[in-house]
């Protein structure tokens, strides 16, 4: 028997709702890094050398 899916656990590659600077994000994955979250953030690079980000 064969299963296309057979090497993807469920739920892995779920896709979920975030909230990223007070507007809605959708993700896909099991995880997600801090890069990316920044990248949702900020999807024009309007991030500068020497910026401090915050995550609460």
């Amino acid at each position: 028997m064969s299963n296309s899916n057979s090497g993807q656990a469920p739920g892995q590659n779920k896709t979920v709702l975030i909230i990223v600077n007070g507007r809605p994000r959708e993700v896909t994955g099991k995880s997600i890094s801090y890069e990316e979250i920044v990248k949702l953030a900020f999807p024009d690079d309007r991030v500068l050398g020497g910026s401090r980000l915050e995550v609460s």
